[in-house]
């Protein structure tokens, strides 16, 4: 869409007022109780198990980027996935699926590489990864409608997540306009997260001194709010993570979570 049409202007000025900070405390809370959940269900499997920090994070905030856009619960629901590589079945969570989606774009580049070099390709369906592509596709957009639809007879005026301040706005009533946008925020907004902290954890393990000082700064602050973490941990406590802050913006200048940004503006 031209970024000078009229109503891409007034699409954009809706999402801005979607992360106006009036909205912060509400929003704060639903990412804080999605993160103590998934740290709920990893504790619920026991010591025994080995976890993939890097896995579990990137895991985390895949769920709270989904709880943002939906709404809280919606995240964990479960739906049928094919695996592009295996062609099997699986039932996993909306956010897993959300994740999965950026990858299998890129596995069926890989076994269908005229993909990127007409927009004809882009429809074709060829090769079983792009039978199950466009088969996840399906059912991803169908399972996203569904809550849309949902949130539009509910008309819940107390929800913060994205979709219902956007149904707010009369140039967002168009349920496949809002699918493409909510499936595109995802990949704007956790990917870059997800890269950052997955840097930012790799760097750590080579650099055992600056561990130690960040640990030194982390362990002290959860031991005074881990008993009441909906209530303590909010925006004004968390300035107090100085090194923190100063790690992850280090991590980006080291390593970028985007190689290449691009100037184009895609009409669909």
């Amino acid at each position: 869409m031209d970024s000078d049409d009229p109503t891409y202007k007034k699409k954009r000025k809706a999402l801005s007022a979607a992360f106006l900070k009036s909205k912060m405390t509400e929003i704060i809370a639903m990412i804080k109780s999605t993160a103590l959940r998934c740290f709920a269900e990893l504790q619920a499997k026991g010591d025994e198990n080995t976890v993939d920090l890097n896995m579990f994070t990137s895991t985390v905030q895949a769920h709270i980027i989904v709880t943002l856009m939906v709404g809280p619960g919606h995240s964990f629901e479960t739906l049928p996935y094919v695996s592009l590589a295996t062609g099997v079945e699986s039932q996993i969570t909306l956010a897993e699926f959300l994740d999965k989606l950026l990858l299998d774009i890129m596995t069926r580049i890989l076994s269908n590489p005229l993909v990127t070099m007409h927009e004809y390709f882009n429809g074709v369906q060829w090769t079983k990864a792009d039978k199950a592509f466009f088969a996840n596709c399906r059912i991803l957009r169908a399972f996203i409608a569904r809550i849309i639809e949902s949130k539009k007879t509910a008309k819940d005026s107390s929800a913060n997540d994205v979709v219902s301040l956007l149904l707010d706005d009369e140039n967002y009533q168009n349920t496949n306009d809002i699918i493409d946008d909510i499936i595109i925020m995802f990949f704007a907004g956790s990917k870059t997260v997800q890269v950052t902290t997955t840097n930012l954890i790799t760097s750590m393990l080579h650099e055992p001194e600056e561990f130690a000082r960040l640990r030194a700064e982390i362990d002290p602050f959860m031991d005074k709010v881990k008993d009441n973490i909906m209530g303590k941990l909010d925006l004004e406590s968390i300035q107090e993570l100085e090194f923190v802050q100063i790690c992850y913006l280090e991590s980006m200048r080291i390593s970028s979570p985007e190689g290449a940004s691009s100037t184009s503006c895609m009409s669909r």
